[in-house]
């Protein structure tokens, strides 16, 4: 038996501290989100950009100008949940409570380490390029960036806002 298949059975019948480390297995290596879920992606037409409330601080995360792929996507996790997805020309935004936020993408490079202030708002842009194979990748050395928000502004008046739903 592979360790895949045990480390399942194990799973399958603990409880529990096991049922606990079971849990964490179901996450991507980062710890980014469950690596099972499966999103697709929403293009809107109307461009919000809201402010945030005066108890959360307001993430705005958008691809840097490399990101050439036409069908590509990239999700985005906070503290172990996928938050959002980008794709190329596209934007998205969540509110989160303050603290130390942990972000970190698909591609399993480095994650972001950022403590959120109250009303605040944080601009990250996420450096994606296609490889010779067509798979996306994240720039190894920061594939996540605070930037701030005169670049982010420039570059935001040119994207279009996206959400992402559960497939089924």
């Amino acid at each position: 038996m592979t360790k895949r298949i045990v480390w399942r059975a194990i799973c399958i019948l603990s409880t529990g501290v096991f049922a606990a480390l079971c849990a964490g297995a179901q996450q991507d290596d980062l710890g980014c989100g469950p690596r099972n879920e499966k999103y697709n992606l929403v293009v809107h037409e109307n461009r919000p950009m809201p402010q945030p409330a005066p108890d959360k601080a307001l993430v705005i995360v958008f691809p840097d100008r490399r990101f050439s792929s036409l069908t590509a996507k990239q999700r985005l996790g906070l503290n172990g949940k996928w938050v959002g997805m980008i794709a190329r020309n596209t934007y998205f935004f969540f509110e989160t409570a303050p603290g130390v936020l942990k972000l970190c993408e698909d591609s399993k490079w480095k994650p972001l380490f950022l403590t959120a202030q109250p009303g605040q708002i944080y601009y990250v842009k996420m450096s994606l390029w296609e490889t010779s194979h067509g798979i996306v990748s994240a720039k190894p050395s920061a594939p996540l960036e605070i930037v701030d928000a005169a670049e982010a502004q420039k570059r935001l008046e040119s994207l279009r806002y996206a959400t992402m739903e559960p497939k089924h």
